[in-house]
């Protein structure tokens, strides 16, 4: 999966998409975080709770007064991008 991510995000580089790669950045820099800390932590966890924060700040996005749906959107989307590397 690690080598998938770090494929995609070569591709997403070389189409200039600056969000799938930003994502994709994110989820690289959150494993090379837990390995640092000497977590014993799987890839797939560390993809798990990063839709789990997608979904709940979206969630706290259209709770606001006003509801910021571009924002909501956004982190749906990041949501999206994640969920493609998570195993079935």
């Amino acid at each position: 999966v690690l080598q998938r991510i770090k494929g995609d995000l070569k591709e997403a580089m070389k189409s200039k998409d600056s969000f799938t790669s930003t994502v994709l950045r994110s989820i690289l820099s959150e494993h090379q975080y837990a390995a640092k800390e000497a977590k014993k932590t799987e890839l797939s966890s560390i993809l798990q709770k990063a839709v789990a924060r997608r979904k709940e700040a979206a969630a706290q996005f259209r709770a606001a007064k006003p509801p910021r749906e571009d924002l909501a959107s956004k982190e749906d989307r990041e949501g999206e991008v994640i969920t493609r590397f998570l195993p079935e």
